[in-house]
């Protein structure tokens, strides 16, 4: 427990979202509970759409039939959220399948004209609504223009063929990645330098070989510590292959979809589509914004690749091949940035357990945004490994939801870090507000009998990241679910929680944070100053391959048709500077492309630019500003999507928001 208050009874008061949310249902429940909610969503467009047109009134056309899908949207996640997290094959199975078959129900209820029309006889009578409202009733409007409404029927019957297939094609590309079960077999020499607590918690088979699955941190552990390069090179190979017999065919079948449907719809390209609803609103906005960043890093990148190069020849000798490939950038960045720094990554670990980590920034959380986080016991959950903790507004006690912790890994299972919102936040008419319910997932390594899990700074960042996803999905005070939490732009929506993983850097921070798992000490503060630089340093690479990622998504989705392992591997020699592995295509698990961030990528970069520039704030005022926080929380947070990300940060840093921020961060001048 985080913070305990006798007047409070978290699970009493998250007693109403239990009840909504069942982790217990069988691949047959999952069947029958998807066909059940499509029922009551059709039934509820039938309703709006027989409402005589003089009877029309903002209510019972927009906000009453949002309200009754928000109800079956909560019901939904006991559908969809077991595909990323059941140990069970056959739910997964289950749970991808009725994601496929609510994707496609969903194109057919948006392009039901019965629908437009019942909206439009509505929006026709030009009532003055409140802003909130006009807001949702606007990007209903712009959807309807999306979904072709312009358009002949036989145009439209088109785009729907096309839809259908891109969401079964997206659902299949990301069920293949999940479901991945490539093994890789290591003896005890093959792993020289990889961490004892990670060789240790592998598994052996009978011949006493080390089995590494490919996801989770042990892969990583090898592409950054085992000394021998041909394991390096082996798990490199392994992790850019990943289902290239199947995904690479999906992905050139979904970029051909993708501009056939733009097309239609009378845009230029898949991206002018997308971009239409981002802040950037251009494809050639968002080049000109990649293609500034890479040449101006290119020289950094340049430079850091012969520093490690010159690395790479003191290890192996001056005959060595002095090529940094990708199974060396990672295990060499990490030794040259040890020897800069006089920095020991694995002795730093050793102050930062899991346990104590999460319990800590959960407390500083709490402090600067004024929660109050109290641990739930024996709340239903999917898995034995998964907590749930309520929250509270710490100076009104008001219940504010859930949230749950998925932090290691399991076979099968999503196989990154994530917030998944689980139940949206939304204004009820009584004015009551509807609690929130959110998870996050991610992949540490497990404790083992001899250590407790100890994270890397890098894991902890991605906490940071993760949980300010977390906060920003449970604290929003949006009227209407559509706008609720995160559901802001996309390339926004990494900003909040960007920003956020500049605290783990501060000294106030970063020695409340971390805590020996021996002896108990916090972290030597003299190591502060140099854990800020070893982090930081060498941005050139590590940020040209984000931007790589940014312009191989750019360039496919404004495009006819693409051969995408051909695109990526040429593109990631051009860009990240360094040579794609023989025979791979990372593309083929590159899941953001696939689907949710298609022509979306560059926001990872576009967001960090805002989320620097957020940051001066606590800069200026103090890490540690409960002021500040709580401005963030009103000017960011709680609004959602209520308003433009432009105005909500003009409103918070009171002025437009610019590059200088980020461009220090880089180590850039202007």
């Amino acid at each position: 427990m985080v913070l305990s208050k006798t007047d409070l009874q978290p699970y009493e008061d998250a007693q109403p979202l239990f009840d909504i949310l069942d982790w217990t249902l069988t691949p047959e429940q999952i069947t029958e509970l998807t066909d059940e909610l499509m029922d009551q969503i059709l039934k509820g467009v039938e309703e709006v759409e027989a409402i005589d047109k003089e009877d029309r009134t903002f209510f019972n056309t927009i906000w009453d039939n949002s309200l009754k899908q928000g109800e079956i949207f909560d019901k939904m996640s006991n559908i969809t959220f077991p595909g990323s997290v059941s140990t069970d094959a056959e739910v997964r199975k289950a749970s991808t399948q009725a994601r496929q078959k609510l994707s496609e129900f969903f194109v057919e209820i948006e392009l039901r004209e019965s629908l437009y029309e019942a909206v439009m006889e509505f929006v026709n009578q030009g009532v003055e609504l409140d802003p909130k409202d006009q807001r949702l009733v606007d990007f209903i409007v712009r959807d309807f223009k999306r979904q072709g409404f312009h358009l002949d029927k036989e145009v439209r019957d088109q785009l729907k063929e096309l839809w259908q297939e891109a969401s079964k094609l997206s659902i299949q590309f990301r069920q293949n990645v999940n479901e991945d079960d490539t093994v890789l077999e290591f003896s005890e020499e093959d792993l020289a330098g990889v961490p004892e607590n990670i060789i240790n918690s592998l598994e052996q088979n009978d011949q006493g070989r080390y089995l590494v699955e490919l996801t989770g941190p042990n892969i990583f552990s090898i592409l950054e510590d085992c000394r021998v390069e041909e394991t390096r090179k082996q798990a490199t190979h392994a992790w850019n292959a990943r289902c290239i017999d199947t995904n690479t065919a999906i992905l050139d079948r979904l970029v051909v979809i993708r501009d056939k449907a733009a097309k239609l719809l009378e845009y230029e390209n898949h991206a002018e589509y997308v971009l239409e609803e981002r802040m950037a609103k251009k494809p050639e906005t968002v080049n000109d914004f990649l293609d500034d960043l890479i040449s101006r890093l290119k020289p950094f990148g340049e430079k850091e690749l012969d520093l490690l190069a010159e690395m790479k020849r003191e290890e192996l000798g001056d005959d060595a091949d002095p090529t940094i490939y990708l199974h060396d950038r990672t295990y060499y960045t990490k030794r040259w940035k040890e020897r800069e720094f006089d920095v020991d990554m694995e002795k730093v670990k050793e102050y930062l357990p899991l346990t104590h980590v999460v319990n800590a920034m959960l407390e500083f959380y709490q402090e600067i945004f004024g929660f109050t986080f109290i641990q739930i016991e024996n709340a239903p959950t999917w898995h034995e490994d998964v907590t749930c903790y309520a929250i509270y507004d710490s100076q009104t006690q008001v219940f504010k939801g859930i949230f749950f912790l998925d932090l290691f890994p399991r076979p099968g299972t999503y196989g990154h870090a994530a917030a998944f919102t689980l139940v949206q936040g939304r204004e009820l008419p009584d004015g009551r507000y509807h609690p929130t319910a959110s998870a996050m997932v991610c992949n540490f390594n497990k404790p083992t009998e001899e250590q407790p899990s100890l994270l890397t700074l890098s894991q902890v960042t991605t906490l940071f990241h993760e949980f300010g996803h977390i906060i920003h999905q449970t604290t929003t005070e949006a009227k209407h679910r559509r706008f609720s939490g995160s559901s802001v732009q996309r390339d926004f929506v990494e900003a909040p929680s960007q920003m956020l993983e500049n605290w783990l850097y501060e000294e106030e921070v970063i020695t409340r944070v971390s805590k020996h798992y021996e002896t108990g000490e916090p972290i030597p503060i003299e190591l502060v100053d140099r854990l800020r630089e070893f982090e930081r340093s060498m941005p050139g690479l590590i940020t040209l391959r984000q931007l790589f990622f940014g312009k191989f998504d750019m360039t496919i989705h404004t495009s006819e048709e693409a051969d995408t392992a051909a695109i990526y591997n040429k593109l990631m020699q051009d860009i990240s500077l360094i040579p794609a592995p023989k025979e791979s295509n990372g593309s083929a698990s590159f899941g953001h492309v696939a689907g949710g961030y298609d022509a979306g990528y560059y926001g990872y970069q576009w967001s960090k630019v805002i989320a620097q520039d957020l940051y001066t704030r606590f800069q200026e005022e103090g890490p540690t500003s409960k002021e500040v926080g709580r401005d963030y929380r009103t000017f960011i947070l709680e609004p959602g999507n209520e308003k433009e990300p432009t105005e909500l940060v003009k409103q918070y840093l009171g002025r437009e928001f610019n590059n200088k921020a980020y461009m220090r961060y880089l180590g850039l001048t202007e």
